[in-house]
């Protein structure tokens, strides 16, 4: 069975995880995003994104998940 790594901008991702297809690694990199922001609201608020690389087991990026927030100019103090 395929290995497939879950890499973020903080970490790389040494274990991996067995699946038994590319799509199947789509799925999960859906849901360790998720989770990555349910762990970490309040990091994703500071940092407005959160990103996330799936590779194969030869290195290969087969996708990047990214998600983002824009703030509203309204509800954001101007930087001085």
């Amino acid at each position: 069975m395929p290995r497939f790594y879950f890499h973020t901008d903080d970490a790389r991702d040494v274990d991996g995880a067995e699946l038994p297809s590319a799509e199947a690694a789509r799925i999960e990199a859906v849901k360790v995003l998720a989770e990555m922001v349910r762990e970490d609201p309040g990091g994703f608020w500071r940092n407005q994104s959160f990103r996330l690389t799936l590779a194969d087991d030869r290195g290969m990026t087969l996708a990047i998940l990214e998600l983002g927030a824009v703030l509203s100019p309204a509800v954001t103090p101007p930087r001085r």
